[in-house]
């Protein structure tokens, strides 16, 4: 292993603390002997040539930045990473100032392990969970951890299985814009499935957050916005097995009733909790069957009966992986609308990387971990209902009541009232 270390050396003048001067003329990495710049004090293996130049990063401050191993031998002499002891240097300093030379020295000493620094992330809990199992197959040990995740995520209980908790670093509150989408009329060019669009209107506006939506297209189909170019252009999509047209005329278009929800949606909790815009009354709302929705769209007639319909679905068309629901609404707005909810979160995919670490953060790294330790004890080792299960229900309902502790206004679910309070779909 290795990391990477800056070493500082600061010039001060006059009575403690002294103020930072610049020396004369460049300052070196050098001892007195001119025989290295950086060694290894226990065995004198010089890491740094003498002579180095080391740089200028403001009055007085001086840094020279490098590369060093960490010994990785346990105490058994094995290398296996997990019990590295800490390597101390020695690096010496050449100056100038007031007509003389002087070479200070200092050192400086490797964190214990490096593989130390990595504690509470998700490639930590993987190391952990190939211990349990002996398995060292890459993804292999993240699989358990990331089913463990998400049975964290999802709250349930151990002293309570009818009862869901709701994690307070879950957002469990979302907000969706339901823009505009006044017909406009727009030409564009087609290549494939693709379509280059061009507004004459400001109705599009170029903007990123109208990557994902979709623009209907009189005649033609539905597209998938999946560039944002300048003002008033973007870069539409066919879906999947959609049939387009040439074209380079005038033809109406407009947003379509339809959004993607989060990546990690994985339900409603209970109906939407209202929908609020600063032009208009707000609609009463009403949560119907995508069906429903289809068939109002089909006998449009621009009435308005001040009912917003909505429903949510499952991506009924190929798209981006991660984009798995959909909310569908109707009438169509002509003016920019809010809707806010309350929702289940899913946990996203993990990553077997030192920088990916659990969601709510350090207080409840155990947890996440137990989770997976207990996951790879049932299905790799088939030990079910073992120690890593009891302590996982142990570490589970101590951090439930931890999460109520911090936050007083966490709310829990009962799965008893699940036909009206939980909504599942998928």
């Amino acid at each position: 292993m290795s990391t990477t270390i800056t070493l500082r050396y600061t010039h001060r003048i006059g009575a403690a603390p002294g103020t930072l001067t610049d020396c004369t003329g460049d300052v070196y990495l050098s001892d007195t002997g001119a025989v290295f710049g950086v060694k290894n004090t226990g065995t004198d293996v010089v890491v740094v040539t003498h002579g180095k130049t080391m740089t200028k990063e403001s009055t007085g401050v001086y840094t020279y930045s490098l590369t060093v191993d960490t010994d990785e031998v346990a105490a058994d002499g094995e290398t296996d990473g997990k019990c590295a002891y800490a390597t101390t240097y020695t690096f010496a300093v050449e100056y100038s100032y007031g007509g003389e030379t002087k070479h200070p020295e200092f050192s400086f000493t490797t964190p214990t392990s490096a593989a130390a620094s990595t504690r509470g992330t998700v490639a930590w809990a993987c190391d952990e969970v190939e211990l349990l199992t002996g398995v060292t197959t890459s993804g292999n040990a993240l699989k358990h951890v990331q089913a463990g995740t998400d049975r964290v995520i999802a709250g349930q209980d151990p002293a309570d299985p009818t009862v869901v908790h709701q994690w307070s670093w879950l957002p469990t509150y979302r907000e969706i814009n339901l823009s505009a989408s006044d017909e406009d009329s727009c030409t564009g060019d087609f290549t494939g499935t693709s379509l280059a669009l061009t507004t004459v209107n400001a109705f599009f506006a170029g903007a990123s957050t109208d990557v994902g939506r979709y623009v209907e297209i009189e005649d033609i189909g539905l597209f998938r916005v999946t560039t944002a170019g300048t003002t008033k252009t973007a870069t539409l999509t066919a879906e999947t097995g959609q049939y387009a047209t040439d074209f380079a005329t005038a033809v109406n278009c407009w947003f379509a009733p339809i959004m993607d929800l989060p990546s990690d949606f994985g339900g409603l909790a209970g109906n939407v909790l209202h929908v609020f815009s600063d032009t208009y009354d707000n609609y009463e709302l009403c949560n119907v069957t995508a069906e429903d929705i289809y068939r109002l769209w089909r006998d449009d007639d621009d009435s308005d009966d001040g009912v917003l319909y909505y429903a949510i679905v499952p991506k009924p068309w190929t798209s981006a992986a991660a984009q798995v629901y959909q909310l569908l609404w109707y009438p169509r707005q002509t003016y920019r609308r809010v809707m806010r909810y309350r929702c289940h979160v899913e946990g996203a995919a993990l990553t077997d990387s030192s920088s990916v670490y659990f969601p709510g953060g350090a207080k409840f790294y155990d947890l996440f971990l137990q989770a997976g330790m207990a996951h790879a004890e049932a299905y790799a080792l088939r030990v079910f209902n073992g120690p890593h299960e009891a302590l996982f229900k142990q570490k589970m309902i101590e951090a439930i009541a931890l999460d109520k502790a911090l936050f007083s206004n966490i709310e829990e679910v009962s799965m008893a009232d699940a036909d009206d309070e939980i909504v599942r779909l998928g």
